[in-house]
């Protein structure tokens, strides 16, 4: 979920182009980000960011996509999904940009940021103590 609408319960467009990153990193990387398990990367975002930044994007991509898809054109696809993931909805692609990006492999994308990585446990507690708070 977009780190605004979790914080502040806020959705908009933007949240949904967040959603379409977690969404384009799964298909490509092949496990789901709420059942991922890394290692030491707590979630698929994280693995491909660390990823991204060792310059070996092309080991995300799942062995499933072999022979059916370039690897050149996979990680062009996940470094648009890391682009989608940006903590700050302000940094995200519109719809229409990612549109663009997927369509013509020789257009320019932008280097994204580092994406937030949201403690889950710490986003349970949150929502616990907030359900209690307004239960009482």
């Amino acid at each position: 979920m977009a780190p605004e609408y979790v914080i502040h319960g806020k959705l908009t467009e933007k949240a949904g182009v967040y959603s379409f990153g977690v969404l384009v990193l799964e298909i490509v990387c092949g496990p789901k980000n709420s059942t991922f398990m890394g290692g030491h990367c707590r979630s698929l975002l994280q693995m491909v960011w660390k990823l991204y930044k060792l310059n070996s994007l092309s080991e995300a991509v799942d062995a499933s996509l072999e022979g059916d898809c370039p690897r050149e054109e996979a990680t062009h696809v996940l470094k648009i999904g890391l682009l989608c993931t940006q903590a700050s909805a302000g940094d995200r692609p519109t719809m229409h940009q990612v549109l663009e990006m997927l369509m013509y492999s020789s257009s320019k994308i932008p280097e994204p940021n580092q994406p937030p990585f949201l403690n889950a446990r710490a986003m349970d507690l949150q929502s616990t103590s907030r359900s209690h708070s307004t239960n009482n």
